[in-house]
């Protein structure tokens, strides 16, 4: 049981280098291993390097997407975003415990992520509709809150909306949400840090 010993004594010696972000030569000096015929060493080090670092090997996530566990507080419900918990942008608090609809707005006061209310999107997706027009006033009306972009949008009309697939991260206890514009452009939105949940 000796080339036990060995390998896992080896592999508690490269532990740190991995954990580091040393990549993947460990892995790669086990496959030598093999080749000397030492296969036994090396295969209980390739192994064991599986089994303890495997997040060393991927990189570290760039943000955890909702659903995730212990991620975002929203969930996605069909075309509605559902927020668990109050989450500001600004001056402005979506509030929480309510489902969304998302919405490229724009008005005289400039560009923003509309919330509507949840079920089918109130504009068909890749329809526009004009704000000043009856149906547009109505859709309008029923907006709970507009959130600014910040940003211009390429051709996009004043006084009309469009509804928007975003998309949600959450990065160092901040909300960011991906807006999409035109064609790959997008607009990132990032709220208040995030207050802490016992019960997400």
């Amino acid at each position: 049981m000796a080339w036990i010993r060995r390998a896992w004594g080896t592999i508690l010696d490269v532990r740190p280098y991995i954990r580091s972000g040393a990549g993947i030569w460990p892995i790669v000096e086990g496959v030598v291993l093999v080749h000397r015929h030492w296969w036994k060493a090396g295969l209980a080090w390739m192994v064991g390097l599986l089994l303890i670092a495997p997040p060393a090997l991927g990189g570290p996530p760039r943000g955890l997407p909702a659903n995730a566990p212990g991620g975002l507080p929203v969930r996605q419900d069909g075309h509605a975003y559902c927020f668990t918990q109050n989450v500001s942008f600004g001056s402005v608090i979506i509030t929480g415990g309510r489902c969304y609809t998302t919405y490229l707005v724009r008005t005289s006061a400039g560009y923003f992520l509309g919330f509507g209310p949840p079920g089918p999107p109130m504009i068909p997706p890749g329809q526009l509709v004009r704000m000043n027009t009856p149906a547009g006033a109505k859709h309008k009306g029923r907006l709970f809150y507009l959130v600014p972009l910040g940003t211009r949008v390429p051709d996009f009309p004043l006084d009309a909306m469009r509804f928007v697939t975003v998309q949600f991260l959450l990065q160092g206890g901040v909300m960011v949400i991906s807006v999409p514009l035109a064609g790959t452009t997008t607009a990132v939105l990032r709220s208040n840090q995030l207050s802490p949940r016992e019960d997400r």
